[in-house]
């Protein structure tokens, strides 16, 4: 059963995530390559912001902001489908647009491009925009295959727009190729935008970094993150003794040491759940999600380190 996905109006930050069909190992070098080169094009076409990615073998997590819609003048809208589609198909689309002008069909023309514009600001078309370019490009190169390379629709996690909450969904995705025991550090993934900003690349910097008072030098906020991220690769007593952690728990153990939350940890609910943030968000969005189809579940308590404020991810099963 296809679940009803939690989408809010307005300006609001997603994790995404999505698998490959049958969970294959589809995304090569190669296919990593021109998939973020067709993430970035769907991102400006979008009117959208990718904070940050990791691209994994067989699937991927991206945190987006989508800002509130705006209208989009003639030109700008021009720029951007030219972007997505590559000049060829952009002229081919002017020429259209020309030859109904002195036809008199400026009708067709304001809804051709009403349907581009509805396509902006939107996560759900944002997803649909680069999964299916991706799609058609990978079909092309790989023996003309047809179809869909993607196992069904994407997974969404609606995240409270404060700067703990972000910046810890940041660093869960982040550490994806550790948790996947690919890399024994973060910054040594290529696929993500952790190692292409350490690797100097300062699109992916200013992205992972948007969560910070731009007030502050760069040099702080870039050390402020970094920290994050030492805080999220800490490894709790409990584990380097063998006992699996608990990443929801945060008091004390039998021992007397209080319990760390560590990232090192698969979590399900922060790729496959509903919300995240603070309780009040959190139950706020699942009062406002909840149906007749299914059961939210409770809240449950998550912290990354001691220091940062406790949050909640809410995930959902069927009724």
């Amino acid at each position: 059963m296809r679940r009803n996905r939690v989408k809010v109006a307005g300006s609001a930050y997603y994790h995404v995530m999505s698998r490959c069909a049958l969970q294959q190992f589809l995304l090569t070098e190669e296919a990593k390559e021109m998939f973020l080169k067709i993430l970035r094009r769907a991102e400006i076409f979008s009117g959208v912001r990718v904070i940050n990615y990791c691209v994994m073998d067989n699937h991927f997590h991206v945190l987006v902001h989508v800002p509130q819609r705006r209208e989009v003048p003639d030109d700008e809208l021009d720029k951007r489908i030219r972007v997505l589609y590559g000049p060829d198909k952009a002229k081919r689309i002017r020429e259209r647009w020309k030859m109904l002008r002195e036809l008199k069909a400026e009708k067709v023309i304001e809804r051709e491009r009403a349907a581009y514009r509805k396509r902006m600001f939107d996560i759900s078309e944002f997803m649909k925009t680069f999964k299916q370019r991706f799609s058609l490009w990978y079909c092309s190169n790989h023996g003309n295959i047809e179809g869909t390379i993607w196992q069904g629709p994407f997974h969404s996690v609606l995240i409270e727009g404060r700067r703990d909450a972000l910046n810890a969904v940041s660093a869960y995705i982040t550490l994806n190729p550790v948790r996947a025991k690919l890399v024994s550090r973060p910054e040594d993934y290529r696929w993500s935008a952790y190692g292409a900003a350490t690797a100097g690349n300062r699109r992916a910097r200013a992205a992972l970094l948007s969560s910070y008072d731009e007030k502050f030098p760069l040099a702080e906020r870039c050390k402020a993150y970094a920290s994050l991220i030492e805080a999220a690769m800490a490894v709790s007593g409990e584990e380097e003794a063998g006992v699996k952690p608990d990443a929801t728990a945060d008091k004390p153990s039998k021992g007397g040491k209080k319990k760390v939350s560590v990232m090192r940890v698969r979590n399900r609910d922060i790729s496959r759940g509903v919300a995240f943030g603070s309780h009040k968000f959190v139950v706020a969005t699942i009062l406002a999600a909840s149906n007749t189809s299914e059961v939210l579940t409770f809240p449950k308590a998550f912290c990354l380190g001691e220091k940062l404020v406790p949050l909640f991810c809410a995930g959902r099963r069927g009724a």
